[in-house]
């Protein structure tokens, strides 16, 4: 990692060109070999992960011929108990076998077996591609993190070197010394250039960050989809904005909210926005018709009065958790103060 400590500004001449150039000069190269360092921490890391592999591969080979060898002491003993269970077998073949066209019901839903087979696989997948995801997710935060450590280490050398620049009275010089006045005026320029070069380029880091990290959501949601999809027949991108839509509703923040890609999680706020929407629906049929009489809409503060304590404590409680099990855990008491 890069060294964060903090950095001193070299003694400079700032009347001499020369020396503003040679502290210019030593800058770039403590920077440079900053850099350098930080391929080679990259470079061990790689190989580290290379050798890693390696191993795990000779372990799975040998996992292999073991398991290799257990088969084959198993076809042993089953073709010497043949012999002794041929009735067995016999009575066996009168029984009816399940196909994948079986019907099973399974949390009070029918499916066939190869429903369930597939669902299973379905989840499976999840779990590998969520696994993996997340640790390529970690790796690239941590490269931005050094990456960024690195490159505003770079600022502070510069910044250091324009402070002690302010430092002289340049109002002063330039009544006494007007050609002094302009070799120290054109150095301090230059170092403002570094500092803007500099400042570019984080920026341009971090929109690559960040642009990484969308792209990263996105395949965690294509991850996820076919478990939303069985669980959420006909679910498109259109409900899924409404989805986000409603998690901002209820007190999620924003960016919060679009960061979700837990299946399990987005199939219980759609659950909890079905459920409201209906209950909405329900309310308004009950309500009389009146005619003549124009009927004021609530205020904020009147529905913000009316709304219980507690359901109030846990629309704030959800807005500042990131815990998804936590949040489906305080949508569905909402369900139920509002069954209440």
């Amino acid at each position: 990692m890069a060294d964060t400590t903090n950095t001193e500004a070299p003694v400079v001449d700032w009347s001499d060109p020369a020396s503003v150039a040679t502290a210019l000069t030593e800058a770039e190269l403590a920077l440079d070999t900053e850099e350098e360092s930080v391929e080679d921490e990259e470079e061990v890391e790689t190989k580290e992960a290379n050798d890693v592999s390696d191993e795990d591969t000779s372990d799975d080979a040998d996992a292999d011929e073991e398991e290799a060898d257990n088969i084959e002491e198993e076809d042993l003993e089953d073709n010497d108990s043949e012999t002794e269970d041929d009735d067995l077998f016999e009575q066996e073949e009168t029984k009816a076998e399940l196909s994948d066209d079986t019907l099973l019901t399974v949390n009070d839903q029918e499916m066939t077996i190869h429903e369930l087979k597939e669902g299973f696989k379905r989840q499976a997948d999840y779990t590998k591609d969520k696994q993996e995801l997340a640790t390529y997710k970690e790796q690239v935060k941590g490269l931005e993190q050094e990456a960024m450590v690195y490159m505003t280490k770079g600022i502070d050398k510069y910044q250091a070197m324009l402070n002690e620049a302010s430092k002289i009275d340049m109002v002063k010089l330039a009544d006494t010394d007007p050609r002094k006045y302009s070799r120290v005026r054109a150095s301090i320029d230059q170092i403002n250039d570094k500092i803007a070069e500099e400042s570019k380029v984080v920026q341009e880091w971090h929109e690559t960050y960040q642009k990484e990290l969308s792209e990263q959501t996105e395949r965690e949601v294509k991850a996820a989809m076919p478990i939303i999809e069985e669980a959420i027949p006909g679910f498109n991108e259109k409900k899924g904005g409404e989805v986000l839509a409603y998690a901002s509703k209820i007190g999620m923040a924003e960016d919060k909210a679009k960061a979700i890609t837990d299946p399990h999680f987005i199939i219980a706020l759609e659950k909890a926005m079905r459920y409201d929407k209906a209950k909405s629906a329900a309310s308004l049929r009950r309500q009389p018709k009146k005619q003549g009489k124009t009927i004021k809409a609530k205020s904020t503060a009147d529905v913000a009065h009316v709304e219980s304590k507690k359901t109030r404590a846990l629309r704030e409680e959800m807005s500042n958790t990131s815990n998804p099990e936590r949040i489906a855990a305080i949508l569905t008491e909402l369900q139920f103060q509002g069954k209440k």
